[in-house]
C-alpha cells in the first residue's frame, strides 16, 4: 500500500486540502498521480470522492464513510461512470481491509 498526499503547514497544523479543493494544482503532479494509480485501487473519505471533478477513469474507487447509507452514485449521476471505475464504499477499516483483500 502507498500513500500519495500533498500537505502544507498552516500556522501550527499540517493541512490536505481547503475547502475541498487541492491545495496547490500541478501538472506534473497530477501526471504523477495519474501514472501511480491507474489501473490500482484508490481509497479517500466521501469528501475528498465529492471534490473530485469527475470519477478518475481505470480506478477502484473505495470511499469510506460513516453514514451506511451513503451511496456516491447519487452525487456522480450527473457524471459518467465508466464500467472502468467502480465506485465502493466502507464504514470502518476492518470492513476496508476486507474489500481490499477481495478485490
Amino acid at each position: 500500500m502507498n500513500l500519495i498526499t500533498c500537505v502544507q503547514k498552516q500556522g501550527d497544523k499540517w493541512a490536505i486540502g481547503h475547502k475541498n479543493t487541492l491545495l496547490f494544482r500541478f501538472s506534473d503532479d497530477l501526471r504523477f498521480f495519474k501514472q501511480h494509480t491507474e489501473y490500482k485501487i484508490i481509497i479517500m473519505g466521501e469528501k475528498t470522492f465529492e471534490s473530485l471533478p469527475r470519477v478518475l477513469e481505470n480506478r477502484v474507487h473505495i470511499i469510506m464513510s460513516k453514514d451506511e447509507n451513503y451511496n456516491p452514485y447519487n452525487f456522480v449521476s450527473q457524471w459518467r461512470v465508466s464500467k472502468n471505475a467502480p465506485l465502493l464504499v466502507v464504514n470502518s477499516v476492518e470492513k476496508l481491509f476486507e474489500l481490499v483483500n477481495e478485490v
